[in-house]
């Protein structure tokens, strides 16, 4: 289910922009940045990857009630407001 979607990542040290998608972050324990080896706090990857699990949960929960046609829910990216 989760093989089209991505995390988006910048580092804060180099500001190198990488995406790692979502079903090999569920396996990862960190994630650290290829350009400058700067790991991403554990917290922030735990929480990211509790958010995709709850995600999960969701769409399952609408797949297999089928409210596929009365429900509709997606993931996206917002620019940031001025």
């Amino acid at each position: 289910m989760w093989s089209s979607y991505g995390v988006k990542f910048k580092c804060p040290t180099c500001n190198e922009t990488f995406t790692v998608r979502t079903k090999y972050l569920l396996d990862k324990d960190s994630v650290t940045c290829s350009c400058c080896d700067y790991k991403f706090p554990d917290e922030v990857i735990s929480n990211i990857k509790k958010s995709i699990q709850y995600a999960s949960k969701a769409f399952v929960f609408v797949r297999d009630n089928d409210l596929s046609n009365k429900l509709e829910f997606d993931f996206l990216t917002i620019p940031k407001e001025d």
